[in-house]
């Protein structure tokens, strides 16, 4: 009986070794084979992917060929390629790259150098960005394209290098990977995350914004002053966030939020939240505004300063001030600066509160309004609802009821 079942356990083995015999003599002829062996070649085609109907990429090229996989195509350089959003609309344009691999049946598409191409506004069809990298990988799965390996990414005013950048397809949002950097006009630029919304032309920094501007030089040209004189000194903006919105004839809104402080040498400005409009030239800080600076000679015209009489006004010029507001307005190319709300001002003894303060460097004129209060120290109050400060011609005069109040020992 045992010798049947050792007999039986034999038959078992050697049916096992013999099948196993087959199967490596059936696949012989490809396990020693080039997996790279070319079946198919194709020459100046295109190949197009679809998604339920809808197309999803578009590659053109002089040269392709496939091997034993009919569904992998190796090809040895993009001439043209596309990339299509879900509605079948071109989101990335201009492809070219090479040593591109494109998977038909997955629609995955690789390529591992010289890879550039445009990003595109859906609405109008235009392209404001261009891209290079050395790698490219689209997965239509998640409608997402990868760009790696030492990205760079060139607009109309602004570069950015990163070693990697998103694109979804879908939403045409570009998401650019720290670590990265961004040069825009003269400003440097840092931060943890970095989102553009190709169609809107919206740029977000968010986390660590850091922008900084270096000392300029000049010459300058069509530059009030004021702003000539800002511009001479470094710059630091920090924030939590920072939105960048394009406007036609190269405007721009820039909204920093998240407690933002502006400093240079010799001031600074710290707020919740402030916005820019770039060719207006005009700047808007709001909640908890505080600014200090070291002076205010830069505040009244070089050929002015030796010209005050009054020594008292002289000597304010080049010293320390502090000023609290709740809103800050200020335009650099018409020299205009206001303060509202909750107006504090102080600079050594001398204290002035208000609700509004204005002042014009053309005229030269400071109007203080809404329960003013100057106090010149010693006791010395002046009060009014209405009080205009010339600067030029150092006098001062009250549109309203107005008194003043003396300490008397």
């Amino acid at each position: 009986m045992n010798s049947n079942k050792n007999i039986i356990v034999i038959c078992i083995c050697l049916a096992f070794i013999l099948v196993g015999l087959q199967l490596y003599k059936d696949s012989a002829d490809w396990i020693g084979q080039d997996y790279t062996a070319k079946n198919v070649e194709i020459l100046d085609s295109r190949i197009i992917g679809y998604d339920k109907g809808i197309r999803s990429y578009e590659i053109y090229f002089d040269y392709s060929w496939a091997g034993r996989n009919k569904y992998i195509f190796r090809i040895e350089k993009i001439t043209l390629g596309r990339l299509y959003d879900k509605d079948g609309k071109i989101v990335l344009d201009k492809i070219q790259a090479e040593m591109v691999r494109v998977n038909t049946r997955s629609k995955v598409i690789i390529a591992t150098k010289n890879a550039e191409a445009v990003f595109v506004k859906r609405d109008s069809g235009k392209s404001d960005f261009s891209v290079s990298a050395t790698s490219l990988k689209y997965f239509n799965y998640n409608k997402k394209a990868y760009l790696g390996d030492g990205v760079f990414l060139k607009g109309e005013d602004v570069d950015v290098s990163a070693n990697e950048m998103i694109l979804d397809a879908n939403d045409n949002i570009l998401t650019i990977k720290p670590p990265f950097r961004i040069i825009l006009e003269d400003y440097h630029a840092s931060s943890g995350e970095m989102e553009i919304n190709i169609d809107d032309e919206v740029t977000v920094l968010k986390g660590g914004v850091v922008v900084s501007r270096d000392a300029q030089e000049g010459p300058f040209t069509d530059v009030a002053e004021r702003e000539k004189q800002i511009r001479q000194k470094s710059a630091v903006l920090s924030a939590g966030r920072l939105e960048y919105k394009a406007l036609p004839n190269k405007n721009a809104v820039i909204t920093i939020s998240e407690k933002l402080t502006l400093t240079q040498p010799d001031k600074r400005i710290e707020a919740e939240s402030g916005v820019y409009l770039k060719t207006e030239k005009e700047f808007t800080a709001e909640g908890y505004v505080r600014f200090t600076a070291d002076n205010l000679a830069w505040i009244v015209k070089k050929e002015k300063r030796d010209q005050f009489k009054n020594k008292e006004i002289q000597d304010s010029l080049y010293k320390p001030i502090e000023l609290k507001t709740d809103l800050l307005w200020v335009n650099t190319q018409k020299g205009m600066l206001k303060l509202k709300g909750n107006v504090y001002v102080k600079q050594g003894a001398r204290t002035i509160k208000c609700d509004l303060l204005e002042y014009d460097d053309e005229s030269g004129l400071i109007t203080l309004q809404g329960k003013v209060s100057i106090e010149k120290g010693a006791g010395e109050i002046l009060s009014g609802e209405k009080i205009v400060i010339d600067v030029n011609n150092e006098q001062f005069w009250t549109e309203s009821q107005t008194a003043i109040e003396f300490e008397v020992d």
